[in-house]
């Protein structure tokens, strides 16, 4: 029998199929996606906004079913409170932006999700805003706005750091660290990289991709700079853990690495 959830999905307008296999996700949340318990009792229009969120951060799977959903959300605001509405918003903009290159108003989109979320000034206001302020960070650097989305990263930073989020602090530390290389900033670029890497290698469980990313990133800031040794160095690491991790990728930023000298 189908589950609530699943019905709710179903009337949005989604097949069958895919009503079940984004339920299930829904009912169990990924991490960070949202709080399981805001599922008790929910209006039709928070489910769909839940799965919203959902079908968003997995868009290769959902895509095809997330406008629906934005658009069944959109016709029952009346439903959300003001925190949903600047999740709302927020995933609109996200959407308006990939999906259909609507550039005026994912801008709009994204200003009054950060407007609503510290008007409102919860607790989980304050932890969803910076996400928020991430992904408009990558919008105005995909519009070639680099100053503007510094000044996003870097507020979204002193919410995360407010919050000792150190997830969070780490994805925005990494988004600032390549903006600054892009910008020619590599003095700041390494010091934003330098505590991102940090985060990452102090986690039970460290992502090594990532490692080496960052650690070849550091690598060519640390070259811009002239700091050469240090440079070399770090290649060095990343050559040594994209061997481990038979990462051809990293290997190859490594080897340009450590002949640019």
């Amino acid at each position: 029998m189908p589950s609530i959830v699943e019905e709710t999905l179903r009337a949005v307008g989604l097949e069958p199929a895919k009503a079940a296999e984004l339920s299930q996700l829904v009912s169990n949340p990924p991490p960070g996606m949202f709080d399981p318990s805001e599922l008790h009792a929910a209006s039709e229009a928070r489910i769909a906004l839940l799965a919203t969120i959902v079908a968003a951060a997995r868009r290769q799977q959902f895509n095809d079913v997330l406008e629906s959903l934005l658009n069944f959300v959109a016709a029952h605001t009346t439903q959300l409170n003001a925190y949903d509405i600047a999740r709302f918003s927020h995933i609109r903009g996200m959407h308006l932006w990939r999906s259909q290159a609507s550039i005026c108003a994912a801008t709009q989109s994204f200003n009054s999700s950060i407007d609503r979320l510290e008007t409102i000034g919860t607790d989980e206001a304050s932890h969803y805003v910076p996400r928020v302020m991430d992904t408009y960070g990558q919008f105005l650097s995909a519009q070639g706005l680099m100053y503007d989305a510094r000044k996003e990263f870097e507020s979204a930073l002193v919410y995360r750091e407010a919050l000792h989020d150190d997830v969070g602090m780490a994805i925005t530390l990494g988004n600032l660290g390549r903006l600054c290389m892009d910008m020619g900033d590599f003095n700041a670029a390494a010091q934003y990289l330098e505590r991102d890497l940090h985060i990452v290698e102090s986690s039970p469980d460290p992502i090594v991709a990532i490692q080496i990313q960052l650690l070849s990133h550091l690598g060519t800031c640390h070259f811009e700079l002239g700091n050469f040794s240090e440079s070399r160095a770090l290649f060095t690491r990343t050559n040594e853990l994209a061997e481990n991790q038979k990462d051809w990728v990293g290997l190859s930023y490594a080897a340009l690495g450590l002949r640019s000298e």
